[in-house]
């Protein structure tokens, strides 16, 4: 009882938002300035087998860099932190059916730098069970801001103290989520790092 009291009182949480954050797409916009990040998949599958196949698939990337006050301590619990755009063109349905996937990523070019052809083949999402850090679905409201989405790590939070000793935890979105076969415009839109404050990504941390 002391000992995990002693733990808890070591605890602290903390938030932070990201500091690169890319739309990879062949078509994709201005990383720098863009608000948002898209997501998509094809042929029912969140990742392509290769960068070939990769220009029919949308992803995220995120960067996350680690507070020096937090640098080589233990990482016990995560939560990603997203907003999506409201009354997006798809219903709840497709948010349980083609859940969005929080993979594990190598450190990607920062968002300045970036550049898809030469990039790409370098910088995948990890594929299979291996990749994936945690896997949720989505729900969407009506209003003018963006909808919180908040995504518990679970036990995947633990794996995440690995990424933390290079200073940063880099993570890629992902799902199956197909507008070629449901519809054009039906797809994951969060806000990047670049729109309002309010609706950034954000990682919490609850670190000892």
């Amino acid at each position: 009882m002391i000992a995990w009291l002693i733990a808890a009182l070591a605890a602290e949480t903390i938030t932070i938002e990201a500091t690169d954050d890319i739309w990879v797409y062949p078509h994709a916009s201005d990383q720098v300035n863009d608000p948002f990040l898209r997501v998509w998949g094809a042929d029912g599958k969140s990742l392509a087998a290769d960068a070939m196949e990769a220009n029919s698939f949308s992803y995220s990337y995120l960067r996350f860099a680690i507070p020096k006050s937090a640098l080589g301590k233990k990482i016990l619990s995560a939560k990603l932190v997203l907003s999506h755009v409201n009354q997006p063109a798809w219903d709840e349905r497709y948010g349980t059916t083609y859940p969005l996937e929080v993979r594990s990523i190598g450190a990607f070019p920062s968002e300045g730098k970036w550049r898809y052809d030469g990039d790409l083949p370098n910088f995948m999402p990890k594929p299979g069970e291996e990749g994936l850090l945690v896997k949720q679905g989505i729900k969407t409201g009506s209003g003018k801001d963006g909808t919180k989405i908040e995504i518990d790590f679970g036990k995947g939070a633990l794996r995440l103290n690995e990424a933390a000793k290079s200073g940063n935890i880099d993570l890629a979105l992902a799902s199956t989520m197909n507008p070629a076969e449901i519809g054009d415009r039906i797809v994951y839109k969060f806000y990047s790092r670049s729109a309002e404050a309010a609706n950034r990504p954000k990682l919490v941390l609850t670190v000892e």
